[in-house]
């Protein structure tokens, strides 16, 4: 009789652990289960102010800002895309005044960041037309005047010895497409402009 009460407290004692040990098994999956979800939780809230930090960041990099001043309607400070060009301010800026000098501005020019477009007045500028901007298109070396390559306009580079209309269209929009010449050297970039042609340029110009 005792083997026989020994053989049934040890059945129990068998199903006493086995029972246990499930209890162990789904309260670790429990567990398991609450940290995964938390993880999960994390990760998708760090990817989500991942995003909104980049969303920020390329949205403040689209755009610039322009100072006009002049003879426009409306001057001020005023925000643009990045690749906007001076017709695109002028048109935030009411357009205008009916005393502006039309002649003397480079409607297609493009906008930088931070920078200030000046609008003159009619016969304002008497001499060598600038190209809407507050940095002059000419700079003054002992004598000689040396046309800035950078802010003459079309009818700037005319007044360069070979430079006819074509060439100096061809230069404006060169410049309009690629950005500012780093260097006068950077002229024979554009079509039409070669060595010995720069060379004959170099004492009129500079950047």
């Amino acid at each position: 009789m005792i083997e026989t009460i020994k053989e049934k407290f040890l059945e129990r004692k068998i199903e006493y652990l086995v029972i246990g040990g499930l209890i162990v098994i789904l309260v670790g999956m429990l567990i398991l289960g609450k940290s995964s979800t938390a993880t999960n939780d994390k990760k998708d809230v760090f990817e989500n102010t991942t995003t909104t930090v980049k969303q920020v960041s390329k949205k403040s990099s689209a755009t610039i800002y322009v100072d006009v001043q002049g003879e426009v309607n409306k001057p001020g400070f005023y925000r643009l895309k990045t690749n906007a060009r001076v017709f695109d301010l002028l048109q935030l800026a009411g357009g205008l005044t009916k005393d502006a000098d039309r002649k003397n501005v480079n409607q297609a020019k493009k906008l930088s960041d931070q920078e200030q477009v000046y609008i003159p007045k009619i016969g304002e500028i008497k001499d060598n037309p600038v190209s809407t901007s507050t940095n002059e298109n000419q700079e003054q070396t002992g004598s000689e005047e040396k046309i800035n390559i950078n802010k003459a306009s079309v009818d700037d580079f005319q007044k360069l010895n070979g430079i006819g209309a074509k060439k100096a269209e061809q230069i404006v929009k060169f410049r309009n497409e690629n950005g500012d010449f780093q260097k006068v050297e950077d002229l024979t970039k554009v079509t039409g402009i070669g060595d010995k042609t720069l060379k004959s340029l170099q004492d009129q110009i500079t950047v």
